[in-house]
């Protein structure tokens, strides 16, 4: 009798003992007290919380710019307008 084995069943044996090492990895996993959970709507709001946070962070940056445009065109219209006054 001669065995022969192809891809193809070595495919079928690599699955084979892949899926009996993840059934005995989850059977060491099963401890539940590690687990953190979460309900949907506690990761919407956190979701929501992160997403509100940003657009903070943009409009801040946003006002910066503003307040620094202004205080530079300020800084500009003083060093025009000082030659110009009479003495």
């Amino acid at each position: 009798m001669i065995l022969s084995l192809d891809f193809s069943s070595d495919c079928g044996i690599l699955f084979v003992l892949r899926v009996r090492e993840t059934k005995e990895e989850t059977k060491n996993i099963m401890n539940y007290d590690d687990i953190k959970w979460t309900s949907y709507k506690q990761q919407q709001d956190e979701l929501a919380r992160e997403a509100e946070l940003a657009n903070h962070d943009k409009h801040i940056f946003v006002c910066n710019l503003i307040i620094a445009a202004c205080a530079g065109a300020s800084v500009v219209l003083i060093g025009i307008l000082f030659p110009l006054a009479p003495n």
